[in-house]
């Protein structure tokens, strides 16, 4: 009778464990379950979102296409300043820009590219010429210390870059900033003799 007893008794024991771990079990299904709605869910949202922005840069890119239509074309040669980088440090200005030659011009440009700095100088406004102290230019990919060439890129240095290109001029350097001179703003000039073909002012 005793032993019918312990062996009941350890029955009961192994079926509550049974259930306890089926229990278990069934709460992590649900669990799982429920961190893969929530994935899914977040899949759909994640895949509309792309679908509307693709959209829209779609519409962007034709109404980029359409406007770009509406733009006149610059006559073939006319000399653009497409990007300028200037930074002030101290008493000197690093500089970036780059030269583009709309349309087939059938000839090189030569000219000169100029600084003009406007600011103050001890409480009072003044301008000017900022001198080249350091340059590299890049041509059709061939580069050029200006320290070996100096007498070919600017007569004289002082007085800008001289420039002489077909398509494109892309040049990097400092410039010197006079000494007690604060300077607010550049104008950068490309200039064929008296006339100016590209004129275009960068804040500091």
């Amino acid at each position: 009778m005793l032993q019918l007893r312990q062996e009941r008794a350890k029955s009961d024991y192994l079926k509550g464990e049974f259930d306890a771990r089926i229990k278990f079990m069934r709460s992590q299904l649900g669990q799982t379950r429920a961190d893969l709605f929530i994935e899914r869910a977040s899949r759909i949202a994640l895949e509309k979102s792309l679908s509307q922005l693709r959209g829209e840069l779609s519409d962007t890119q034709e109404q980029l296409v359409f406007y770009e239509q509406l733009i006149p074309p610059a006559p073939s040669g006319v000399v653009g300043l497409r990007a300028i980088d200037l930074n002030l440090q101290d008493d000197a200005i690093s500089f970036r820009v780059l030269l583009m030659r709309s349309g087939q011009s059938g000839s090189r440009f030569s000219g000169v590219l100029q600084f003009v700095a406007t600011g103050s100088l001890e409480g009072f406004n003044d301008t000017q010429s900022l001198v080249l102290t350091q340059l590299r230019i890049n041509q059709s990919g061939d580069q050029i210390e200006s320290k070996q060439h100096t007498d070919t890129l600017a007569q004289p240095f002082g007085e800008g870059l001289r420039l002489d290109f077909d398509r494109f001029q892309r040049s990097e350097g400092v410039l010197g900033v006079p000494p007690g001179f604060v300077p607010k703003h550049v104008t950068v000039r490309v200039l064929k003799g008296s006339i100016v073909h590209a004129s275009k002012r960068v804040d500091l």
